[in-house]
């Protein structure tokens, strides 16, 4: 329920038709990545919807595409939820996302009808098989950790893990990411006591 809670109080803070800044800063805080995501194949050309058709080039200056590829599989992920961060399938002005006139957003905007989202050449079809991705990944656990271990020493989210607390992220993977577990090992630790 936390999760949902903050999920809701981050997209009012940041509400509009579609925010890039607010997008990317979500991933950083809630996904421990950026957006777009460097290491992400994406789409083909053929993929993507033709409604961006301008960005389906390879000789763009910048290259759009190449963000594109990544970025429209994610955002095809978001059309199932509202501006309030809850699961609402209506096609009503409640909608996370609009087009710049104001108009309704539809997956088609994205990718082309029929066409399946990926990541990393897996299919994804729901936000939480997204997010079981990214969890998969040593990086999220080491971010989640450190962001976990500096909440509770008081410290800023985004400081340097200190090489005392750097076995605590493997510890999290192995708690299957229970954070109430993961606070009660820490905070009984003699690493946490020491500081």
């Amino acid at each position: 329920s936390a999760g949902v809670i903050t999920t809701r109080a981050f997209l009012a803070k940041w509400a509009s038709a579609y925010n890039f800044r607010r997008v990317s800063r979500a991933f950083q805080k809630f996904a421990c990545k950026d957006y777009p995501d460097v290491n992400d194949t994406g789409m083909t050309i053929d993929e993507i919807s033709n409604s961006v058709k301008t960005f389906n080039c390879t000789d763009c200056d910048p290259k759009c595409f190449s963000c594109h590829k990544s970025m429209n599989p994610r955002a095809f992920l978001f059309y199932s939820f509202d501006r309030s961060g809850l699961f609402n399938l209506s096609q009503s002005k409640s909608v996370a996302i609009l087009r710049d006139d104001g108009a309704i957003s539809a997956k088609s905007d994205v990718l082309v009808d029929g066409v399946t989202p990926k990541y990393k050449g897996e299919s994804i079809l729901t936000l939480k098989e997204y997010a079981g991705k990214l969890a998969e990944q040593p990086e999220y656990r080491d971010c989640l950790s450190r962001r976990l271990v500096n909440f509770a020493l008081g410290r800023d989210p985004m400081d340097p893990q200190e090489k005392q607390f750097a076995k605590f992220s493997e510890r999290l993977g192995q708690l299957d990411f229970r954070i109430q577990d993961f606070f009660r090992e820490f905070l009984t630790s003699a690493e946490f006591v020491d500081e």
